[in-house]
């Protein structure tokens, strides 16, 4: 007996699904265990939700379940108690394992040039030269890759080249030394893990420029940037196209997700089962419908300019009380992401950071706003945030709180 599947008359709104996901998902799944060369043969099931012990397609078929998301499930679809859970308490965490990954496969090369100050993440292959310390990390020129933690495997060094961030000559120096064996350069647009670091003019437009020149695949860490400074993110606001990028923790309003995309003949290894790209939590309902919801929110006409307008209105005006008070201080800020570094000189990297910003100034900056009930983290490496839920009184506060912290900086000085 030959048998059929899945029953057309029964899965008619699968089958028109699954073109449609095609167009914007590789293979059109969220994960190769959900593709056709899986064995979901024609086209996989679009489900619409799951209860207990039971699934239901886009079709309306209800299905005892026994494949659980591929094993998790135990519980069943939407234990009670676990959702009421979750609903309290979420948090989440991006990766770039995958892009890389991709890059590697796409080019046939192995190394992958990443920058001294930044973090994408606890996986071994990135976890290197985030805030190493000087004395052991080479050169300013030509930095050696630092492990960030114990236990990370030494022989990854091999594959690394840490530069300095907004330095095009190092960074054309090291294309022009290992191109052929360089397979991705990795970077935020604005650096976020040392604080908030502007490029320096035309210095993405150089690195898009080298790395398209020698084949080699230009990915974004837009985790931070991504739905803050722009719809499209930092890419968007500077009109540059990276060849791969990744986004998470704007794109879920602080629930759990992330997403990897690009250039489809780079992804194109995914759809084909080339690179496998799988997760038992991929396209997670949950998550999935926090995004959604955000990105509809975010795509109402005139929230980024009110945002803008409102940063713009706090950073000049924090710019005017430091100046007022002749104290050694500026302001960094693109859209809602910013920080104050206390330094008479500006910064361009991290080791500008190290070396020359001040870390006593700004924990008595720190201590004295948060005497005044403005919160953000003590450490300088970090970032203050502005959200779409902060007002203009919650500006005039802000300020009104730093005038004060100021003159008693002043007065202390």
């Amino acid at each position: 007996m030959s048998l059929s599947y899945p029953t057309p008359q029964r899965t008619a709104r699968s089958a028109s699904l699954y073109p449609k996901a095609c167009e914007v998902i590789p293979a059109g799944v969220n994960s190769t265990a959900r593709a056709r060369f899986s064995g979901w043969d024609p086209y996989p099931l679009f489900i619409d939700h799951g209860s207990g012990a039971h699934l239901y397609d886009v079709d309306g078929n209800r299905y005892i379940d026994y494949l659980l998301g591929l094993g998790p499930m135990l519980l069943g679809h939407r234990p009670p108690r676990v959702t009421a859970a979750v609903v309290r308490a979420i948090s989440e965490r991006g990766t770039v394992i995958y892009a890389l990954r991709l890059a590697r496969t796409f080019t046939g090369r192995q190394k992958i040039i990443r920058f001294e100050g930044m973090y994408h993440g606890f996986g071994d292959g990135v976890y290197w030269s985030k805030h190493p310390p000087l004395e052991v990390a080479g050169p300013d020129e030509r930095p050696v890759p630092v492990p960030q933690g114990p236990g990370v495997p030494p022989a990854i060094a091999q594959q690394l080249i840490i530069l300095p961030w907004n330095d095009v000559g190092a960074l054309r120096a090291a294309i022009e030394r290992e191109g052929d064996d360089i397979a991705a350069v990795l970077t935020e647009a604005v650096m976020c893990n040392t604080g908030c670091i502007l490029p320096v003019p035309g210095y993405l437009e150089a690195m898009r420029e080298l790395t398209a020149a020698r084949g080699i695949v230009l990915i974004y860490d837009e985790v931070i940037t991504g739905f803050r400074l722009h719809l499209a993110g930092a890419q968007g606001h500077y009109g540059i196209r990276p060849d791969l990028s990744v986004f998470a923790k704007g794109l879920g309003g602080g629930f759990p997700v992330a997403a990897l995309g690009g250039r489809r003949d780079i992804m194109q290894l995914a759809a084909d089962g080339t690179v496998s790209i799988a997760g038992t939590y991929t396209a997670n309902t949950i998550a999935v419908a926090a995004a959604l919801a955000a990105l509809e929110e975010l795509r109402v006409p005139g929230v980024y300019e009110g945002l803008n307008q409102r940063c713009e209105r706090l950073y000049s005006g924090l710019e005017r009380l430091f100046h007022d008070a002749a104290l050694p201080a500026h302001v960094v800020g693109l859209g809602p992401v910013m920080q104050v570094w206390f330094s008479d000189r500006r910064i361009r990297n991290y080791r500008d950071a190290t070396r020359y910003a001040s870390h006593s100034l700004f924990r008595r900056w720190w201590e004295g706003m948060l005497e005044r009930s403005v919160l953000f983290h003590p450490h300088p490496f970090e970032n203050l945030f502005v959200s779409f839920a902060h007002s203009e009184d919650d500006i005039d506060g802000t300020l009104e709180a730093a005038r004060k912290t100021i003159a008693a900086m002043k007065a202390h000085a």
